[in-house]
């Protein structure tokens, strides 16, 4: 279970993913699949940190997108 998160997450990829020059991005889902968040990614990032605070309450679903294919996926858990 993730540890929960109340202003900010900290998201960080995991070394091994594969980088490429297509267009990189987190996007995170909450529980009913509704998009909550689009964060565009820069090519030599290794970490992002998320604003939260706003958000409501509730676990979320998190996958990095390389161009149009999916790479990594995580989950977070939003409490205030």
């Amino acid at each position: 279970m993730p540890n929960p998160a109340s202003s900010f997450a900290t998201i960080k990829l995991p070394t091994t993913l594969e980088r490429a020059t297509r267009k990189q991005v987190l996007r995170c889902y909450d529980a009913k699949g509704a998009m909550a968040a689009e964060i565009p990614w820069g090519d030599n990032e290794q970490e992002q940190q998320l604003d939260v605070g706003k958000w409501p309450p509730g676990a979320y679903q998190l996958l990095f997108w390389n161009g149009n294919r999916p790479q990594f996926s995580g989950k977070i858990i939003v409490q205030h």
